[in-house]
């Protein structure tokens, strides 16, 4: 009989019971009544569940049937079967046995306890399915995103028993090429990305997180989709309400973001690059209602003014594909902005710290067209935050650069931490050195010239400089190179120049330096295989530190690679570029590392396709190469 008949007899037996003034069988008939229904929805929902798959949450219904009778075989059943097609057989037998310790002439329960019993002491190679869940969870989660989808197709149990194992899938990577991976769906997922994908592609997976109530994907993200806005709003609506973090990027099909904004009315991280489809007129009015917005990335040619007075909680820009610097209407429209990014890469990771004390933390300025009004709003900004602002990078357009040297010429930040130029600041660039100098842990020169040995000399009293990178600045000399590298003490150094001052001396004498553990070497005249050569056996010598060494446009032979295996520290090496790199010596460098390693290679031409399998199998996922 249907449970709604059955219930609906059950409250007109309870109306008549009332009538007759019988408030004790009332109150009997009212609780069985109220435990009937409960029994009804949470039958009603592992049916649906267990028909989809979604086992966990089945057996969820399951313990509630059994928790309001524990007395009746119907809630021990459903959770055995649960349990079963989970793999979990000695706990689904478990769970078969406690059914019957309450009803011992239960056949349903007694043969199904049989069927898991036959299927527990049947010989099987497959030994993971008596592992424990959370054990298998543990085991699978060492693998890549890619590699558990390849485990899905091994065979039927393995993808029954991985796609309930929730914890592996709460981030869901689509591509054209994406197996099937519909059954690892749920409420558990999280973060979703799509790529390159069509709509008759998403649309299939955009309908099953619908029906399975995927509602707390907190991050979804489109990379040149194709799908119509209309189609992808009506799925959005239903499945982030709760998303943070949305990002689209070069979208196939024209956009228009009104529908899409709607759909997540609770996005504090908006990313959006411009697509390739026409935008609709009224996008830019569409982004009055990002009143949530913290965190805004725009790649965008359009005027955005309008839009930042309607951003009350604004709290970092990234701004990209913009002609003009927008700094002076950014810092006027939101005076509580602490990171502002202008046309120096688009991002939506990194760190988005939001401190509760007002004032500007990060200026990030990028290749535009900055006129004297500009730079006059730069000097105002860096001058009114010289307590606050903890980053400075400002890179200058090509015939622009003497320019910056005004901006400079007052009140000079106190607190810098990273300072990344390549604009000429000339006299004013020690001074701004000097006045964060107990603060200053990352400095990087861009073909600066303005930095020669005199400012070498200024980053030696740096106390905590931990990240130095000085890059094509060709005004700098032999001494000034020597007394910067026997000296400085920094974990990470980069230097990309010229062979007039990295001469052999400076490089032996870079080679003893033991406080540097990430070097990098680009474009420093090391064609030489015997300067190579020395340089690699000085830090075998001095017993060098280095984790991580990176080459660029250098020559290296067999003998130099088989003197990188010496150097105990060395974890990772990247050769990018390089003349002379041969099968021979990578063989001995990757046979001489016994800890994990990693090694990258690009753009070297000479190694065969056999060896480079052969470097595969013997470092795995430590060895990248790209033949250029």
């Amino acid at each position: 009989m249907d449970a709604s008949i059955i219930l609906k007899s059950q409250a007109d037996a309870l109306v008549q019971i009332l009538a007759a003034d019988d408030y004790d069988g009332a109150t009997v008939a009212l609780e069985a009544l109220y435990r009937d229904t409960l029994q009804s929805i949470n039958e009603a929902q592992f049916q649906k569940y267990y028909s989809t798959r979604r086992y966990t949450e089945a057996l969820s219904c399951a313990m509630k049937i059994i928790e309001l009778m524990p007395d009746k075989s119907l809630g021990y059943l459903h959770a055995g079967r649960c349990l079963a097609a989970q793999s979990s057989l000695p706990q689904a037998i478990a769970m078969y046995g406690q059914g019957l310790a309450h009803n011992e002439n239960d056949e349903v329960l007694r043969i199904s306890m049989q069927k898991a019993q036959e299927k527990l002491d049947r010989p099987v190679m497959d030994w993971i399915h008596l592992l424990p869940y959370d054990v298998v969870c543990n085991i699978f989660a060492y693998l890549t995103f890619d590699e558990r989808c390849i485990c899905l197709d091994v065979c039927t149990p393995w993808r029954i028993l991985l796609s309930n194992c929730t914890p592996l899938w709460t981030l869901l990577e689509f591509d054209s090429q994406t197996r099937n991976i519909l059954p690892c769906i749920g409420k558990h997922v999280t973060r979703v990305a799509f790529s390159r994908m069509p709509a008759e592609k998403m649309l299939p997976i955009l309908h099953t997180m619908v029906d399975r109530d995927c509602t707390n994907v907190k991050s979804l993200k489109l990379l040149e989709c194709d799908i119509s806005t209309d189609q992808l709003a009506q799925c959005m609506s239903r499945i982030c309400q709760n998303t943070l973090e949305l990002e689209i990027r070069g979208h196939l099909q024209p956009l228009s973001l009104q529908p899409l904004l709607d759909s997540c009315p609770n996005v504090s991280r908006l990313l959006i690059r411009q697509s390739q489809g026409q935008h609709s007129k009224d996008d830019e009015l569409d982004l009055f209602r990002l009143t949530r917005v913290t965190h805004l990335y725009l790649h965008h040619d359009k005027p955005i003014d309008h839009m930042l007075r309607h951003c009350p909680l604004l709290r970092s820009i990234a701004l990209e594909k913009r002609k003009y610097n927008d700094i002076k209407s950014c810092i006027a429209l939101c005076p509580d902005l602490q990171y502002f990014h202008h046309n120096n890469g688009l991002s939506i990771d990194g760190d988005d710290t939001i401190y509760h004390s007002p004032g500007l933390r990060h200026l990030s300025i990028g290749i535009s067209v900055v006129g004297d009004d500009e730079r006059a709003c730069v000097k105002q900004v860096i001058e009114q935050h010289g307590d606050t602002l903890l980053s400075l990078k400002i890179e200058a357009q090509k015939g622009d650069r003497r320019n910056w040297s005004g901006v400079f010429g007052g009140p000079l930040p106190r607190r810098l931490q990273t300072v990344d130029l390549s604009a000429e600041l000339e006299s004013t660039l020690i001074p701004l050195l000097q006045h964060s100098e107990q603060t200053l842990t990352s400095v990087t020169f861009k073909s600066m010239l303005c930095v020669e040995d005199h400012v070498t000399d200024a980053l030696l009293r740096l106390p905590q400089l931990n990240t130095l990178c000085i890059l094509d600045c060709i005004n700098l000399t032999e001494n000034g190179m020597l007394r910067l590298v026997s000296h400085i003490s920094v974990k990470h150094l980069e230097i990309a120049g010229y062979s007039f001052y990295m001469t052999d001396s400076v490089l032996e004498t870079l080679a003893k330096n033991t406080s540097i553990k990430v070097l990098k070497l680009s474009w420093c005249g090391l064609g030489s295989a015997r300067r190579m050569q020395a340089l690699v056996k000085s830090m075998v010598t001095s017993r060098s530190k280095i984790e991580q060494l990176s080459f660029t446009r250098s020559s290296v032979h067999a003998d130099t690679l088989d003197a990188l295996g010496d150097l105990t520290h060395l974890n990772r090496v990247r050769l990018s570029m390089c003349t002379n790199v041969t099968d021979l010596g990578v063989k001995h460098l990757v046979n001489k590392r016994k800890k994990p390693f990693g090694l990258e290679i690009s753009e070297c031409n000479l190694l065969s396709p056999e060896f480079v399998d052969y470097a595969k199998a013997k470092l795995g996922n430590g060895f990248q190469y790209s033949k250029g």
